[in-house]
């Protein structure tokens, strides 16, 4: 994807968030 993003969990949303190498958060509307 971003060539090595890193799953996370937010405390805040139960969604998977995907971090890019340059800090930006994408929210993963997917089915995880």
């Amino acid at each position: 994807m971003f060539g090595g993003p890193i799953i996370t969990i937010n405390s805040n949303q139960p969604h998977p968030e995907a971090v890019g190498i340059k800090g930006d958060k994408i929210a993963s509307v997917g089915t995880w």
